[in-house]
């Protein structure tokens, strides 16, 4: 457990971009500045994006290759990662669109 707390206050560590400043910090593609949303279909728009840089080691594939060997179920992200959060504009609701490098 005290490892898992640590790898996780590695990925506190990410870079945060409010509104469409952010929608760059991505590993792959853009952002898009809206996408639909997952609770009721209707328009939801970017929130903020969350963004893990380039590090010594990869944050999320330690945790992985830990998960592997713990009872722990679950998938993971195999390599850094960006996150965008977008808010509906119909019921409020967030919606996370992820990729990684």
């Amino acid at each position: 457990m005290k490892r898992i707390a640590r790898e996780l206050l590695k990925i506190a560590a990410m870079i945060v971009e409010y509104g469409k400043k952010g929608l760059n910090n991505s590993w792959q593609k853009p952002f898009p500045e809206t996408t639909k949303c997952v609770h009721c279909g209707g328009e939801a728009r970017i929130a903020f994006t969350s963004y893990e840089p380039q590090q010594d080691g990869d944050v999320l594939a330690e945790l992985h290759n830990f998960n592997r060997d713990s009872e722990i179920d679950g998938l993971w992200l195999h390599d850094n990662s960006a996150f965008a959060t977008y808010l509906c504009k119909e019921c409020l609701e967030p919606t996370t669109l992820y990729n990684q490098g």
